[in-house]
């Protein structure tokens, strides 16, 4: 079973994992992380951008039977959301 958090989780999960030492992505789990915060954020982004399209993909195959057609206006769509909580992520920091 795969756990779906916000990406404020993640990254809050991955400070705890640079304060223990340990190389594995939040996200994906695998063992990549270098501790070169810059890296590991863009590779965390892009694994939770992955994930957000696995959750569609199922959800509509669950709910309709068959995978949707990935059109350009669905992944637009899901880098959006990622953007708009990275924004949201910014307002908050700098309260």
């Amino acid at each position: 079973m795969q756990f779906t958090l916000s990406l404020s989780d993640y990254i809050d999960q991955y400070l705890i994992n640079l304060e223990q030492d340990s190389t594995h992505c939040p996200v994906c789990y695998e063992q990549i992380l270098e501790h070169n915060k810059i890296q590991d954020m863009e590779h965390m982004i892009e694994c939770y951008k992955t994930q957000l399209l696995e959750i569609y993909l199922r959800d509509h195959l669950i709910e309709h039977g068959e995978f949707p057609d990935l059109t350009r206006g669905v992944v637009v769509q899901l880098i959006e959301q990622v953007e708009q909580e990275m924004l949201k992520l910014c307002k908050i920091s700098k309260k």
